[in-house]
């Protein structure tokens, strides 16, 4: 019985440091997104660059049942370049993955959005991140 116990414990060791190695996850975003800018009453479409962003975490839960799955959000760009207001447009499969997609979109930086040479806020931004073990 011991043995037995003794080779659960290695088998769960090993799985466990197989899963932490290989299963990172993947995430599909642009290094521009295209924003609105109100130009006294006329919406310009604005591209803004992504400059830094902090590490994506993959759900626990999703992770131990290998789920796949992505997150639409919306926010603004300050004039500082910072994200503004992030939300969750659309999530599939509902419930898991937005907490993690809001974080990291929390943690982006833009270079300074310009119009006509100015930095400018900007609206309408949209990301989708797609959550897929490797």
């Amino acid at each position: 019985m011991l043995c037995i116990n003794y080779l659960f414990r290695i088998m769960l060791t090993t799985a466990l440091f197989v899963s932490i190695t290989l299963f990172k996850p993947t995430m599909v975003e642009a290094a521009t997104t295209k924003a609105q800018f109100d130009n006294n009453g006329e919406n310009v479409t604005v591209e803004c660059e992504l400059v830094q962003k902090g590490r994506l975490r993959y759900p626990p839960r999703a992770k131990r049942f290998n789920f796949v799955g992505e997150v639409t959000v919306g926010f603004s760009i300050s004039q500082e370049g910072k994200v503004l207001d992030p939300h969750v447009l659309e999530s599939s499969p509902p419930g898991l993955f937005e907490k993690s997609a809001l974080k990291h979109v929390r943690s982006w930086l833009y270079n300074p959005p310009q119009f006509e040479g100015k930095a400018v806020q900007v609206s309408d931004a949209k990301v989708k991140i797609v959550f897929r073990p490797n």
